[in-house]
């Protein structure tokens, strides 16, 4: 994997830059730059990359006059430490992806796969203008997007003029919010209120049998519920990455972490076992459980999004288990060596145990087959 190649000068821009917005404290790197097209957007990474991390890009895009040196924002997911984050500065019209902006997105998403290890998808998510591009570019290129959160948007994909849903995005999570006192106009040639037309979106993706949740904040206006909001964009994130959402997610996550307390704690066999039952579990995933684990979270779902969610259900715990192989692993070379190193009178009989345990995996078994052979050399 590259690193981004910055001059001296860039680099103190993203220090600079970094200090301003967060403090120096913060461990994230914000850093201008300029895409192929010669437009801004701020780029945040964590100051220090895992080379055997694949990332996450989430995009923040700004309200209409805005600039994405307001995405700042976009920080809190890169504190999560498996997301690097984008602010794209768009031109006005950028709302109906006029101006090739989705095109430039397109772009800086390719330019920086070249760059990073990232995910063959990105997140998205923005308010009011921002809410109009997000849900758009989603509906447009929904092979490139793992989920997309709008709120508050001034109009919507419907009825043709403004865009239009369509069947091959209807596996793509999308989280709407509006607030019930949000009933202007975004401009006077609007046909209908922001509350009105977020509704009348709603009502389409529902007939579409689109993979949604809808929520209208009471006693809000355009600004909507920010805390709301925020565990909406997470939701929308959660079920574009693992396929799970809520209670659902949560008891993934405790499986999970029973199998890396293991680990840490050298039972590797019960790991392993738990984890070949992990995927038996996993890979027999059902849809109607799926469909009640969703209804549960609020949100609805068709075929397409049913199936999208157990196909990354799946791959996500896939990929969980892969990284505690990698550590069940690591931690049997471990216990290969101190065993060797120790020399106790038991320990051929320790080494054969880890081959026998580690039948499947070879260089455990290579490291304790070669240390038990050293061992018999050294008692001839």
């Amino acid at each position: 994997m590259r690193r981004i190649a910055r001059s001296p000068i860039d680099l103190m821009l993203c220090l600079w830059i970094g200090g301003l917005m967060a403090g120096a404290a913060d461990a994230t790197q914000v850093c201008k730059q300029i895409d192929s097209m010669g437009r801004e957007y701020f780029l945040f990474i964590p100051d220090k990359i895992d080379p055997a991390a694949t990332y996450w890009l989430v995009v923040e895009v700004h309200g209409y006059g805005g600039h994405g040196s307001e995405g700042s924002g976009v920080r809190r997911w890169v504190d999560r430490g498996d997301c690097i984050g984008v602010a794209p500065s768009f031109p006005d019209s950028y709302q109906r992806l006029d101006l090739n902006t989705d095109v430039q997105l397109v772009r800086i998403f390719q330019k920086l796969q070249t760059d990073f290890k990232l995910h063959g998808k990105l997140f998205l998510y923005g308010h009011s203008g921002g809410a109009q591009f997000c849900h758009r570019f989603a509906i447009k290129y929904p092979q490139l997007v793992a989920g997309c959160c709008s709120t508050s948007a001034g109009s919507w994909a419907t009825g043709g003029i403004f865009g239009s849903m369509t069947p091959i995005a209807a596996g793509v999570p999308i989280a709407i919010s509006c607030g019930e006192l949000d009933t202007d106009r975004a401009a006077q040639n609007m046909p209908m209120s922001r509350i009105e037309w977020a509704k009348k979106f709603e009502e389409e993706l529902g007939v579409m049998h689109c993979f949604y949740k809808a929520v209208y904040w009471p006693n809000a206006g355009h600004e909507g519920n920010s805390a709301g909001n925020e565990a909406l964009a997470n939701e929308a994130f959660s079920l574009g990455t693992s396929g799970m959402v809520g209670k659902d997610r949560e008891d993934w996550e405790k499986k999970l972490k029973t199998l890396s307390d293991l680990v840490h704690a050298g039972k590797l066999a019960q790991a392993m076992t738990g984890c070949a039952d992990l995927l038996r579990l996993i890979n027999a995933r059902d849809p109607k459980e799926t469909a009640n684990n969703l209804a549960a979270a609020g949100w609805r779902a068709g075929t397409p999004g049913i199936s999208a969610c157990i196909k990354t259900a799946q791959e996500f715990v896939a990929g969980q288990v892969q990284k505690l192989s990698g550590d069940i692993e690591k931690t049997g070379l471990e216990q290969v060596v101190a065993i060797e190193k120790g020399a106790a009178p038991n320990a051929l009989m320790e080494l054969q145990s880890l081959c026998n345990t580690f039948n499947g995996m070879i260089k455990v078994r290579e490291a304790a087959s070669q240390a038990s052979f050293r061992l018999r050399a050294s008692l001839r």
